[in-house]
Order: structure tokens, then sequence, then C-alpha cells
């Protein structure tokens, strides 16, 4: 309320008020009122009067009143800010959309390239079919058939259809994907995929999913190389005796064998459990020829591992390995290949 007012000071004050829309004078005071008006009532024993503000251009409704040149400045002011905002908003907008965009490339090429560096050179190098897990598993029926077992894993007979044929083919499936059989995996790939020759086995392609690393070679269908040389029965205990010989002797005039850092094998690892329990007859099982010559089987067993011993000073040279053989040289009793294990350090000569 404001005292001592007339009704002209009351009306300009409240038209220069932009919270104001009635102004009520009454007995010298004025009152500013906004809308809605509440707590109204009808005497005649009041008097006084009350200016309601309307729009110049005489539009309905109550609401606040301007002048021509305030509103334009005020519809111009609203204008721009408006406008001001919709350009700051789209501005910024498009500038997320690109980063976004940016953002979204880089990724995908970021991991585009992370495929292609964990990928060996040598597999893209060698044009082998990259085959997916849910095709081997179709072909090999669910590796169904067994042909073989390995140190890392099974081989399966499967079907592969191309260009119109069915072929058949021999899936290698590591099993266990540790950093051994990773190594072997690429190690396959790269160096037998870049190999062809007339009695080699063919590498044909691979597989490279998630944890699953499998290797598809061709089947051998007419089987394999030491059953045409030996037929069905295997080769008799002289005839294998003269190939160890001859491979030592080979051996020793081409190059000078270093072993480096191999894994421990199924077949070593059994050998030396059957020498050092004493069961050696196990490793010539329905040989009764090797079973009589049980002095030279032990030599040559000893001769084998002394040659697989992890610590590289610990293995004889090929030339003292065919003495050995030929009975030149005595054989001591030799440690146990492998590292951290217990040896007697006992040598004795046989």
């Amino acid at each position: 309320m404001l005292e001592s007012y007339s009704e002209e000071q009351c009306r300009t004050s409240c038209l220069n008020d932009c919270l104001c829309d009635v102004a009520i004078v009454r007995v010298g005071n004025c009152w500013k009122k906004k809308l809605p008006l509440s707590n109204g009532r009808f005497s005649n024993s009041m008097n006084g009067k009350a200016h309601i503000k309307v729009r110049r251009d005489n539009s309905s409704g109550l609401g606040p009143y301007s002048p021509s040149s305030a509103g334009e400045k005020k519809d111009r002011s609203t204008f721009i800010l408006v406008g001001s905002l919709l350009l700051g908003s789209s501005v910024f907008f498009n500038f997320m959309l690109l980063a976004v965009i940016f953002l979204v490339l880089f990724f995908f090429k970021d991991r585009k390239n992370m495929r292609k560096n964990n990928q060996d050179p040598s597999v893209m190098r060698s044009n082998l079919r990259s085959f997916t897990y849910q095709e081997l598993k179709e072909a090999t029926d669910g590796f169904k058939e067994v042909l073989g077992r390995g140190a890392f894993g099974i081989v399966y007979k499967g079907v592969v259809e191309e260009m119109g044929s069915r072929n058949y083919v021999a899936v290698k499936k590591l099993d266990k994907l540790v950093e051994e059989g990773e190594k072997e995996f690429k190690t396959e790939v790269s160096v037998i995929g870049q190999t062809h020759h007339k009695n080699l086995v063919r590498l044909l392609g691979y597989c490279e999913e998630g944890q699953n690393r499998l290797l598809v070679y061709e089947f051998m269908n007419k089987s394999n190389l030491g059953e045409h040389l030996f037929g069905i029965s295997k080769p008799n205990w002289n005839q294998r005796v003269q190939i160890a010989f001859g491979i030592a002797r080979g051996l020793m005039k081409g190059i000078e064998l270093k072993v480096r850092g191999k894994e421990r094998a199924v077949l070593t690892d059994w050998a030396y459990d059957c020498y050092t329990s004493g069961k050696l007859k196990d490793l010539v099982e329905e040989d009764e020829v090797a079973m009589n010559d049980m002095r030279r089987l032990e030599r040559m067993v000893m001769i084998a591992i002394w040659c697989i011993q992890d610590e590289p000073t610990f293995r004889p040279s090929m030339k003292k390995v065919t003495l050995m053989l030929e009975g030149v040289i005595e054989v001591s009793v030799p440690p146990s290949p492998y590292p951290f294990s217990t040896s007697t350090g006992n040598y004795t000569q046989l």
C-alpha cells in the first residue's frame, strides 16, 4: 500500500511497474495488485476506483500494459534472445554430434588395428581359408570321428564343401589353450601354411575364434608314410635299432643339433617313467626280440634320456651319441631330464 498517493500518481506507478496489473485508489491510498485478483467484494459504502491494465491494441484478456515503442523493443529483445539460444543450442548439438561420430570411428578403427596386430602376419601371407568354429563343428558332425591324438589336441575327420564338391579334411582341435598351445598353433599356421610339397600334408585353413584354435589339413585317404614303408605291421627290433643308428649318423654329419626350450612331451614323460620304475618292457610290448635284448634296449633308452635333458650342457653331441650307440664308450645313468626334479646324483657305468 502506498500512502498519500493521488489517483494519477497511483495510475502512473502501476503503469511503470511490470508486476502491477490493477491499481486501486481509495481515501488517498494506493494499492497495486497482480492477477488473478482475490478477496474482492461489492459494497456501496466503499468509495474508491480501480485502474486495470489492458493492451493498447485492445486485445482480449488482461495483461501487462506497455507503450508501442517499449513493446516493439521487448519483442525484438525476446526474438534476439530466443534466436541466440536456438543458434547456440544448434552449434553445441552439432559439436557433440561430430565428437560422438569421431569417437565411434576412432574406436572401430582401433579395434580393427588390434585384430590385425593380434593376427600373425604370416597367417595373412599364407592365404589360408579362415573357418568359423560353427563351420568346423558341422563339418566334423560335432567332432565325432577321432583320427588321432597329440600332445596338445585331438584330430577329427570332417567334410568341407567347396566349389560344389565335398572334400574330406582332418581337423586338429587344440584343447589346451595355454602358452605352449598358442605357440604351437601360430608355429603350425605360419610354417606349414607356407610349405608346399608333394610328400607333406597340406594345411588348408584355420580357426581363431575366441578361445578356440583349430587347424584344417587335407585328409590322407591313402594312409600315411609309415604304413607305406613298413605295411600294417611295425618294423622289427633290429630294424628300429638300425633306424636309430642311421638317424644319429645323419645328424652327426649334417648339423650339430641344438634343442632349446622344448615343452615336455607325453611320450618322453612316459618313457622316463618306465625307465625309473624298471618297466622297460612296456616300451616294447609284444616285441619278443626286443624283450630278449633288454641290455641294448636299456642302453638306448638311457641315451635317449640324455638327449632330452632340459639343461643344454648335459646333452651329448651327436658324435658321442653315435659312439654310445655303437658301444664304443660307456653310458652313465642319466639324471631326470626335467628341471626342479630330484636326482640321486649317482652315476654308474653300464
